[in-house]
């Protein structure tokens, strides 16, 4: 797996390649599973806003196309929605890393994030 950032195309089909990853537990010794696999903006601070514009609308393409503007992007797993309390996220690639099956050697710096 390439490491983000993604292109706007390469995000748009890790996302449907990994849509299978739904249902799997989100992390070891937590009840949550993933409920979602979306596209998101790759630096932190337009991630940051793409998540709270994505909490109003409740539509992860809607708060991606109203606000960034930039052509770098990341792919993240989420666990809850927004409607509920307590949704987690982290980078695809780090959750991969997490369940050891990430192929990639490289050193990854995303967090996991509760909203």
């Amino acid at each position: 797996m390439k490491l983000p950032p993604y292109t706007l195309e390469e995000a748009k089909d890790l996302c449907t390649e990994y849509q299978l990853v739904m249902g799997m537990p989100f992390e070891e010794g937590n009840n949550g599973t993933i409920d979602m696999v979306i596209v998101t903006p790759y630096d932190q601070n337009s991630k940051n806003r793409f998540l709270m514009l994505y909490l109003m609308l409740n539509d992860a393409n809607a708060a991606l196309s109203l606000d960034y503007s930039g052509h770098q992007y990341d792919v993240i797993v989420v666990s809850g929605s927004a409607t509920a309390i307590g949704m987690q996220q982290k980078s695809l690639c780090m959750w991969h890393k997490a369940n050891e099956t990430c192929c990639v050697a490289e050193e990854h710096t995303h967090t996991t994030v509760s909203i």
